[in-house]
């Protein structure tokens, strides 16, 4: 997935985001990563949730911000 994607959902759907957690492929990668690394459905979810959470740091997303931050005039 990419992260233009990725940036427009969220595991529960928060902040106007779509839900991720409740489509076919949620399941599907819950449970190869399960299946492969032996963990708990928590625990993909925690990082998947953590993966979209940071969707918008990559790609030089931070980067961007942050210059753009910089460029805005103080008050």
């Amino acid at each position: 997935m990419s992260n233009e994607v990725a940036n427009q959902y969220s595991w529960h759907g928060r902040k106007k985001k779509a839900v991720f957690g409740k489509l076919p492929l949620a399941d599907a990668v819950q449970k190869a990563v399960m299946r492969s690394l032996k963990c708990t459905a928590a625990e993909v979810e925690h990082e998947c949730r953590e993966w979209f959470r940071t969707a918008s740091d990559r790609d030089g997303g931070r980067k961007k911000r942050t210059a753009k931050k910089s460029d805005e005039p103080s008050q």
